[in-house]
Order: C-alpha cells, then structure tokens, then sequence
C-alpha cells in the first residue's frame, strides 16, 4: 500500500490494483498544481469522442491496458484497437484535480481491468441464481406513483413543438414521425398520445397473475392510423405475449400461445452470444453447398489471415408468393432479386420454433393466414402477430434489402471489449461485455 499525501488528505493506492493500471510504480507521476487546460479538445481520445461514453472521451489518469471498441451497427465500420497510449497517460493529478470543464474535476483513474473481474465475478455468482426478478422491479415501482405517471403523461399533452423536435430528433427526425403517425389539425404537432394510467396498477400483479392472464392495462399508444391496425387485434397485448414467451418459455399457458420466441435471438445479437445464426465452422458436405449458397460471408475466413473471423452469420428472410427470398451482398431488385431459398431447403436453415439454431429468421414470424387481407376466421390474430414481429425484428437488420446480414465476428487475444449498445433504435448506452465476439452488421466489415 503507497499513501499520497495532498492537501486534501492521504490518498491510498494499492500496489496490487495500480500496478495493472500504472505497469509500474515509475509511472505514477503526481503534479503539484491544478492543470487549467479546458480547451475543447484537451485530453479527448479522438476514437472514443462519443457523448454518450462520458470520461470515456478522454485520458484516464493511469495506465491501462489496450481496448477493444465496437461502435453501433449501421455504417459503424469495423472495430476499433484503442492502444493504450492513446487513451490512457501516465500521469496522476492528485493536488486538486483536473479540470475537465467547469465545475466538473478530477475523475480518477479508469479502473478498467478492476471494473472488468468485478463483472465477471458478479456474473459467475448470478449464473444459477433464482431470483425472481419482477419482485425486484415491484420494487423499484414503488418509487413512482401513479400521480406522477399521470403528470408525465399531462406534460406530454401539452407539449410544443420543441419538444417533439427534441425527442423525435433522437430516431429519424421529426418529418419521419410525422409521415409514419400523421399530424394533428393544426398541422403543428405528431398526432401520437400516450395512456400511461394503469401502468401502475401493473406493478401490483404477482409474477404468476402476469404471466396466466390476458394483457389488461390499456393501449398504451394512441394514434389514428394505430387504431385501424388496432382492427386486427390488439397490439400491447401481442407485444406482451411475445416478452412472456422469453420470460415464462416453459408455462403451459404460455406454451398455448401462437407468438413465436424470437426473442432469445435477440438477446444473443444484443449481448455477441453465439446461441443463434449459421456457424461457418466446418459445415458437412450437406452444409458446405448450404453455406455456400446463402452464407457466402462464411467464405471470408478463407480470404482472411488477420486478427478476427467470422463465428456465424444470421439474416432475415421474407416470404411472398413466390416463396422465401434471402439477402445477398450486391444484389438489388428489392426481394425478387435476392437468393430463392427452395422448400427443400427451408428446414434446414429457417427454423423459427427454435431460433437459437436457425441461420435465418422470417421478419413476419408466420405465414399470411389472411385471404386477401381480409383476416381468417380461424385465426383473427395472425396480422397483429406478424407486424408486431416485423417490428421487433426489423431494427436489427435495417431496411435496406440486400444489408440484411448480420455477422458474429470474433477478435483474437481479447477476452472483452466496450460497445455501444442501441437500444430501440434511439438509445446508444456504452456497455462493457465479458466476450471478444459481438454481433454486426456484416458490410461493416465489406462482406
């Protein structure tokens, strides 16, 4: 143990932990004045100069080891190797601080690697754990009333376009939610309201009252065009069946539904787990003319002797009447000009009932019951199931027809990496992952 003495008091440094954030006690410089450098670019890591990475964005105070940086999905590029000294220093300032901008001094060292086993024990002590994590959100439910729900959705009544602007900026723009929801009769405002009433009521059910009984808490969003999809069921509470589905996968409640789980697929994209897509590791002769045809992206690995390979590869699929079309790199003409995927060969690859081995997932979850779009009689649900699927998908692929390939790239000598994990399509959240495999899209990479 090493204690600094500064004029705040001592500062203790455990040689065990810096040792592996400074390399060596040699390193560890300590100012005697408060550095006053606030210009704009000061100490900022250009590669890492993302607001919503916070100190991140500059310097640590103390050395640390390189990081590996993965930067959203669509036109991200590829992965990034922040070399030490690039976003570390080592220099220490302990007599006051440093100014990063007014009001806002000293932060410290970035503890990464201490930050990091902390992860990683915490997760092998939750592993098998059974807690029950509704009762943990009751919880934290507790803190918000229904008072203030009803506020916030009051606020949002009498919102202006300022607001909107704000909001809707994150995703699109504000011209996009207008075109996608409509405008109010003035012309000035989305034409999209919320009913957040009984979301409180929510909160007061039982884990097993949620999961047995129908969705009974409103519709939640309120818009014209909405209310027309609204015709062929019941968007929240198809929405809900699809959560159940992933949380409660072994009720025989939940069970009965028709939504598919699709949802495990997701938390794989979102996390870089391999527990989904087509793995380009040594397919069978059956594989190999299966990969070659629809995951040529596997071929790369061939071509590539660098630090990172290709692990699997997942892509949406579309089915319209003349049968399932799957993207490739380079093709246009929209779904007609992608690859057929032939009946044969359907099963072998789409396997939507358990989407931890399918190298494809259908944006539409199911077949089209309906005749003409007019909903069947014997299933009235099915449109609202699949739109609502479409929308859950979707996000992760993009629109754009032949970019709809996903690809699970592994880097060598990492065992973690930071990301920017977006969420809803709005939120970009930076997050630490235990891997050195994460999920992106392939033409990140020009496959």
């Amino acid at each position: 143990m090493v204690t600094l003495i500064t004029r705040g008091g001592d500062i203790q440094v455990e040689r065990d932990k810096d040792s592996f954030l400074f390399n060596s006690n040699n390193s560890l410089n300590v100012k005697k004045a408060v550095s006053k450098d606030i210009k704009r670019n000061s100490g900022l890591v250009k590669d890492l100069n993302r607001t919503s990475l916070g100190v991140y964005r500059w310097q640590s105070e103390g050395v640390s080891e390189d990081i590996l940086f993965v930067e959203g999905w669509d036109n991200a590029g590829q992965h990034k190797t922040i070399e030490s000294k690039k976003h570390s220093q080592a220099e220490r300032e302990l007599w006051g601080g440093r100014d990063i901008t007014y009001g806002n001094s000293w932060f410290g060292p970035r503890s990464t690697s201490i930050e990091l086993d902390n992860l990683e024990r915490a997760g092998e002590a939750t592993k098998n754990s059974q807690k029950n994590y509704w009762t943990e959100i009751q919880k934290s439910g507790k803190y918000v009333t229904k008072e203030d729900l009803e506020g916030l959705q009051e606020y949002w009544k009498k919102r202006n376009k300022a607001l909107e602007e704000d909001i809707f900026g994150l995703y699109h723009g504000w011209e996009w939610w207008a075109d996608k929801f409509g405008k109010k009769k003035d012309g000035k405002l989305v034409d999209l309201e919320f009913d957040l009433s009984k979301l409180k009521d929510m909160l007061g059910k039982t884990e097993a009252e949620l999961r047995d009984s129908p969705w009974n808490y409103g519709q939640v969003f309120q818009n014209p065009k909405l209310a027309k999809v609204r015709f062929f069921g019941d968007v929240e509470a198809t929405a809900f069946n699809y959560l159940k589905k992933y949380i409660w996968p072994t009720s025989p409640k939940v069970q009965s539904l028709s939504e598919k789980n699709i949802l495990p697929a997701i938390v794989e994209l979102l996390f870089g787990g391999d527990n989904t897509g087509w793995n380009c590791q040594e397919p069978t002769a059956t594989d190999n003319s299966l990969q070659s045809k629809f995951f040529g992206e596997c071929v790369w690995n061939t071509r590539n002797n660098g630090d990172w390979k290709v692990k699997k590869v997942l892509k949406s699929a579309y089915k319209n009447n003349n049968g399932f079309w799957v993207p490739q790199k380079g093709r246009g003409g929209g779904w007609n000009g992608q690859q057929k995927l032939e009946d044969r060969e359907k099963d072998q690859v789409l396997k939507m009932d358990s989407v931890q081995e399918t190298g494809l997932l259908d944006e539409k979850c199911e077949k089209d019951t309906s005749w003409w779009g007019v909903p069947s009689w014997s299933d009235p649900t099915n449109g609202i199931r699949r739109e609502v699927c479409d929308q859950i998908i979707r996000p992760w692929f993009g629109d754009t027809v032949n970019d709809k390939r996903l690809c699970l790239i592994e880097v060598k000598d990492y065992s973690y990496h930071l990301r920017l994990q977006t969420y809803l399509e709005v939120l970009q959240v930076p997050a630490w992952l235990s891997k050195n495999t994460f999920w992106t899209k392939c033409s990140n990479y020009r496959i």
